[in-house]
């Protein structure tokens, strides 16, 4: 018994130390990449918090179906294409590039593509369709559209050139080759993205090494920059190796 209640208390003992150390190292962490805690935490779909104008134009917030954005009006606009921007996976609109943009001239477009009372909670199968629902608010069916993606919103873009034939022109920033599985983190993890209730073909995380896991999720744990890049290649190296081997 007693050798039992000794056991017990080292393995305490042990947890007790285990999460000092991380403590420690997350406020070391956070000291010395100047990390705020409360600075990552922002509501990008508080609307109250967002201008209702820009230097030489307005703005105009927009729900429609599964649709929700912002709508840039510039007094003056140049002759030019409308321009829809996206975001990433941090759930904005990419609300202040679109304003840049405006601020230049540009008829643009900051849209959503989950998180709004009126989309998918997560970044997980979204519906493509929503797309349309934005066409519909603003009768742009025959309408040439530029589209500019940032990362998740790059892989967004290039999927709904698949499906809509007004997007004439891609810009592209951080973007892959692959689309890849959602970011809910939990059993109920898809496909990014669905087209008339179908999810398109992913890539897996399941798929990657269980070394650039660890260090992923440790790296969250205590604060430290995060690299994903291992985690993506290790899952696309599998695919193609499952590829060669069914060949």
């Amino acid at each position: 018994m007693k050798r039992i209640v000794k056991i017990l208390l080292i393995l305490i003992a042990l947890l007790v130390l285990l999460i000092i150390v991380i403590f420690g190292l997350r406020l070391f962490n956070q000291s010395a990449y100047n990390w705020d805690e409360h600075e990552f935490v922002y509501d990008y779909h508080d609307y109250n918090t967002y201008p209702s104008e820009f230097a030489g134009g307005i703005v105009t917030h927009f729900e429609n179906g599964e649709a929700n954005g912002f709508h840039f009006e510039p007094n003056d606009p140049i002759d030019a294409q409308p321009i829809v921007m996206f975001g990433g996976s941090e759930g904005s609109s990419n609300f202040e590039e679109a304003q840049t943009l405006a601020e230049k001239g540009y008829e643009t477009y900051a849209l959503f593509f989950f998180g709004t009372p009126n989309q998918q909670d997560t970044l997980n199968r979204v519906p493509l369709e929503f797309f349309s629902d934005f066409i519909d608010a603003f009768t742009l069916e025959d309408e040439p559209l530029t589209v500019i993606g940032y990362s998740k919103g790059a892989e967004l873009a290039l999927n709904l050139t698949n499906y809509y034939s007004t997007i004439e022109n891609l810009i592209l920033y951080t973007p892959g080759e692959y689309s890849y599985m959602g970011l809910e983190f939990s059993e109920e993890s898809g496909s990014s993205w669905t087209w008339q209730g179908e999810e398109l073909p992913y890539i897996s995380f399941d798929d990657a090494s269980g070394w650039s896991l660890t260090k992923m999720m440790v790296d969250m744990l205590i604060a430290r920059p995060v690299e994903y890049r291992e985690t993506y290649e290790t899952a696309v190296k599998k695919l193609r190796y499952s590829r060669r081997c069914s060949h």
